[in-house]
């Protein structure tokens, strides 16, 4: 959506990809002078988008999944992955709640940090909140949700 790349580009995306708009590798290549992406995220619900990821990575690249996609993706593990000798990292949150030593990041951690960053100014989020809503008013935020989901990026309940 043009609209959520904007609010991409305000955040501090440098370039942004379209990919209803054309080849998603050609233009990744032509942003890339042909060597790929580096470290890639995938925050996307479709599992569908993972081939594209992969193709349009870098050799020895990395991707950060996310945002549980559900769903089958069919890849090819020697042409997609291995000739290319990527790391592909899957994070869910699951059991954050106590330190591991090879992650130190807890859920009150992380929940801890972000407030931070906000009390200090200097994490800005304003610009993704497209509606604040009273709390009462949950059920139809959520029915219009469903019905009209590219009108909503970040929802704020108010619960005063």
């Amino acid at each position: 959506l043009d609209r959520r790349l904007d609010l991409a580009r305000k955040s501090g995306a440098t370039h942004t990809v379209i990919a209803s708009r054309g080849d998603v590798k050609e233009q990744i290549d032509a942003l890339t002078r042909n060597r790929g992406v580096d470290k890639s995220f995938m925050c996307v619900s479709a599992a569908a988008a993972l081939p594209q990821i992969l193709d349009a990575a870098a050799d020895r690249g990395s991707i950060m999944l996310t945002g549980s996609p559900s769903g089958v993706s069919s890849i090819r593990l020697r042409e997609d992955i291995l000739r290319k000798e990527l790391t592909i990292t899957g994070t869910y949150e699951s059991q954050m709640t106590t330190p591991h030593p090879y992650w130190q990041w807890t859920r009150d951690r992380n929940r801890a940090t972000i407030l931070r960053l906000l009390a200090d100014d200097e994490l800005q989020l304003s610009h993704l909140i497209s509606q604040v809503v009273p709390a009462a008013k949950a059920p139809d935020l959520y029915a219009n949700l469903l019905k009209y989901p590219d009108d909503y990026l970040g929802v704020v309940f108010d619960w005063s």
